[in-house]
């Protein structure tokens, strides 16, 4: 099964899924540097130095490692009622359209992201605030998140022309 179709999309799915831990994971650390800030704030009078900082990166690494996550669980927002009153074949033939036009949106957006992230590693790009931060991690997230998401896709848009088939 290593070599099979059904083997890869057991690992892209093995790797969307730790996305999306990742993700969950970065929600509960904001969760969880809010609170302290917020303590240390009201009840010792000394926020947190970058707290708002952290939280903002954290942010990004969520929403781009959330991304493909809420793909393959197939929870993205959707407008179901136009495409319901559509023929089953009419949907695919929708359903197809949009995955290519998605793939063809995050080819673009995952290059330029790891175009991005390449300069900034190059360039040793730090983001100042209060805290200094280097700003490749951040690029490199939105490179991954995307990528994930463009891999996604691709599994959709084959398993939609395999069902197709039979």
């Amino acid at each position: 099964m290593k070599g099979t179709r059904a083997g890869q999309a057991g690992w892209s799915r093995r790797i969307v899924t730790l996305a999306g831990w990742l993700a969950m994971g970065s929600l509960l650390l904001i969760m969880l540097l809010t609170v302290a800030d917020v303590l240390m704030r009201y009840l010792f009078v000394k926020p947190i130095t970058g707290a708002v900082d952290v939280s903002t990166f954290l942010l990004v690494f969520l929403i781009t490692m959330g991304i493909a996550y809420t793909q393959a669980q197939g929870r993205h927002i959707g407008v179901e009622v136009f495409v319901q009153r559509l023929s089953s074949r009419s949907q695919r033939r929708l359903k197809a359209f949009f995955l290519l036009v998605g793939l063809a949106l995050f080819a673009l957006m995952t290059w330029a992201a790891a175009r991005s992230t390449v300069e900034s590693w190059q360039q040793r790009e730090f983001w100042f605030s209060a805290i200094r931060f280097p700003a490749w991690p951040i690029k490199a997230s939105l490179f991954v998140g995307f990528l994930l998401l463009w891999f996604e896709l691709l599994r959709e848009l084959r398993a939609l022309r395999e069902t197709k088939q039979r």
